[in-house]
Formats: structure tokens, C-alpha cells, sequence
């Protein structure tokens, strides 16, 4: 499970990575004069992030689901 864990922490903070990216380009956009571009490149990044987070929930709780029914197979 060791693996499992450094697997996990390392998405996480890629999706943190990935958010600090998109934030930081939106600020930039806002500060350069382009407020509803940045305020929809914020909030279509946000969204993204949040889908590529559940997508990984997902499917972190259909390994060890499967897992589970492996063991008691067994």
C-alpha cells in the first residue's frame, strides 16, 4: 500500500500544481485588463481541476473495490 499512498500524494499535488497554474494565469489575465477573460479562464480551470480530482476519486475507490472482491474471492 506503500506505493498506493506515494501514487496518491503525487496526484494530489499535481492537481494543487495544476490549480496554482490556473490561478496565476487568471490573475494575470485580470491584471493585464482582461477581466471576463481571466474570470472565465479561472473558472473554467477550477472546473477542470475539480473533474480531474473526482475522476481520480473515482477511480482510487474502484481499485480498492475491486480489490476487496478479489480477497474475498480467494
Amino acid at each position: 500500500m506503500n506505493i498506493k499512498n506515494a501514487i496518491i500524494k503525487t496526484n494530489d499535488a499535481m492537481v494543487y500544481l495544476l490549480f496554482a497554474f490556473v490561478a496565476i494565469i487568471a490573475i494575470l489575465t485580470v491584471i493585464n485588463g482582461n477581466i471576463i477573460h481571466g474570470i472565465i479562464f479561472g473558472l473554467v480551470g477550477f472546473c477542470i481541476c475539480a473533474v480531474l480530482s473526482g475522476f481520480w476519486i473515482v477511480l482510487s475507490a474502484m481499485l480498492d473495490t475491486q480489490q476487496k472482491i478479489l480477497e474475498k474471492i480467494e
